[in-house]
């Protein structure tokens, strides 16, 4: 028996006693990608090497069963290149069925922004969940790329260098025409409202958006300067101002929510305030934001 321990993951090469086959637990036969789930365990056997990530550099093969545990979740893969075997299968699927098997892999858990597709950070899992099937069969290509921006949401940066009112950090129009689902997040009505107003005019494009939402950052509301003489001051004014800034609202032609983002344990500390307290301001936020943004079909700040 032999194993190798990496990043908290741990290969173990099983060497079977002379037991009966029956005793014998059944390793599982690597052929496409597998999840790990943090603390799991895993028997399985393959024919060739077997990548596991985000330890993108940890290779392992064994002619006998290998167990994998793992303090952390992982993907496992097979470096054995799609052959004639594998068209063959493909092509005698229904469309349905290729098309919920390429959701499965191109699907991400959170949303897709500026760093999962641009930073060198998270360029493998970029890769792996769309840039490896766009280099397979033209059909395989052209399918998981309408299913990864049709189904996948898009987080939308507001930005302050391109006007004195901010601008925004969007994709580019050939693609965001496929997009279906956003998120924009507020940190300050000041400069993000213009982002919100031109959104839901369609200034932006998106075309065919079918879902946004909206988090609206707690913190927003004490962004005026500390000269302000205490906390109920400066909110005051933040609500005054907002209210004259959103005064004509806004309405999405799609579906939508509101959320809420509270007030962190640093920020709370920081202006030296209980969570109940600052429940009662972020109650008055809820209030405003809700009765100035609308959807097709409402969604509550939650």
């Amino acid at each position: 028996m032999s194993s190798v321990t990496k990043d908290k993951i741990n290969c173990e090469v099983i060497s079977w006693p002379k037991k009966a086959a029956a005793d014998k637990p059944n390793p599982i036969p690597l052929h496409n990608q597998i999840e790990l789930p943090p603390h799991g365990t895993m028997l399985l056997t393959s024919a060739v090497f077997m990548n596991i990530h985000p330890s993108g550099d940890l290779r392992i093969w064994s002619a006998s069963p290998i167990i994998i545990t793992s303090e952390k979740s992982v993907r496992i893969s097979s470096t054995s290149a799609l052959g004639a075997d594998f068209a063959r299968g493909w092509h005698k699927l229904p469309d349905e069925l290729k098309e919920r098997i390429l959701y499965f892999c191109t699907f991400l858990a959170s949303p897709v922004d500026r760093f999962t597709a641009g930073r060198k950070l998270n360029a493998p899992y970029w890769e792996y969940s769309l840039l490896r099937y766009l280099r397979m069969t033209p059909e395989i290509a052209t399918m998981a790329m309408n299913l990864f921006y049709k189904r996948n949401e898009f987080r939308l940066f507001p930005c302050r260098q391109t006007t004195s009112r901010g601008g925004m950090l969007y994709p580019k129009p050939h693609f965001n025409r496929i997009i279906r689902r956003v998120v924009l997040k507020i940190d300050s009505i000041q400069k993000a409202w213009d982002n919100v107003k031109k959104l839901a005019s369609g200034h932006y494009g998106f075309e065919n958006m079918r879902h946004v939402r909206i988090v609206v950052s707690a913190a927003l509301y004490f962004r005026l300067p500390i000269s302000a003489p205490d906390i109920p001051t400066r909110f005051s004014r933040w609500k005054t101002g907002a209210q004259s800034m959103m005064a004509d609202g806004v309405t999405f032609r799609c579906e939508g929510e509101l959320f809420c983002q509270p007030l962190g344990r640093v920020e709370l500390q920081g202006l030296n305030m209980t969570q109940a307290e600052a429940r009662q301001y972020e109650l008055q936020v809820q209030e405003l934001v809700e009765s100035k943004v609308t959807f097709k079909h409402s969604g509550k700040l939650t």
